[in-house]
């Protein structure tokens, strides 16, 4: 688990402009309400465009060498923590596959949405994503239309999948934490114009009632102690686990 992070880390490390600081302390990022924000589609790295064409190659690989199963979940950091020991933990009654890969974004993942998250036949897709497209300062409209983007290519290969769309979760940065309610919002809009596709609030369990950052109960270490900003713990997982099994129980 303790290597797994440290990969998560660093992937997540790659993607550009993500750290600023302000007399407000450290803060992941970008700042959405600043007199000089103009959104932007920045470029991600080389080096990262090469690892993660190479994790989908280890994740069709595996695709593979396995059965078919309930539920397929995908996107970015979030989803990739679910890990497997989890999975089989906090959502013992189906069979779930984790494609999810660090650093996703809306941008990436309508490029292998139809590709990737099908092939093990799944009655349900599990998406997180957007949080990263956010913190790079990604136009709005433009996340939302890759999304929606996702959606459809899915539901045209397989118009009775069911797709669960997580909001984005709160995290410990004034920046992201401003922007993250808003573009939910936006984002439960656009899930209501589609039919089997379902929103997950995580927001309003996550986050914690004095201040709009993630709860101290959810709160997460880096391996080498400091503080991790953006992902949630073991009782996250816990939590997300109980809500989509709610889910999934619907549709089985």
């Amino acid at each position: 688990m303790r290597r797994q992070l440290t990969i998560v880390v660093l992937l997540a490390l790659t993607v550009p402009g993500c750290l600023s600081i302000d007399t407000r302390g450290p803060a992941m990022g970008t700042d959405y309400f600043g007199h000089n924000f103009v959104c932007r589609e920045p470029q991600l790295p080389e080096h990262y465009t090469a690892n993660y064409e190479a994790y989908r190659s280890t994740l069709a690989e595996q695709d593979r060498r396995s059965e078919p199963v309930f539920a397929v979940i995908a996107g970015d950091s979030i989803a990739h923590l679910f890990t497997p020991d989890r999975l089989q933990r906090f959502l013992p009654d189906f069979q779930v596959a984790n494609r999810g890969i660090a650093g996703e974004t809306a941008a990436l993942l309508k490029t292998r949405a139809r590709s990737d998250l099908l092939t093990l036949r799944p009655r349900a897709v599990i998406l997180s994503i957007g949080g990263n497209d956010l913190l790079m300062g990604r136009c709005i409209p433009a996340i939302l239309r890759d999304t929606a983007r996702v959606i459809e290519d899915l539901r045209a290969d397989r118009p009775d999948l069911h797709i669960y769309i997580l909001s984005v979760p709160p995290v410990l940065s004034w920046k992201a934490n401003s922007i993250f309610p808003y573009y939910n919002q936006l984002l439960q809009y656009l899930v209501e114009d589609y039919a089997n596709v379902h929103y997950v609030d995580l927001w309003r369990e996550m986050s914690s009632r004095q201040l709009p950052e993630l709860k101290n109960e959810f709160q997460s270490s880096l391996p080498d102690g400091r503080l991790d900003r953006i992902h949630f713990n073991e009782s996250g997982y816990r939590w997300l686990g109980e809500v989509l099994s709610r889910e999934l129980a619907r549709i089985r």
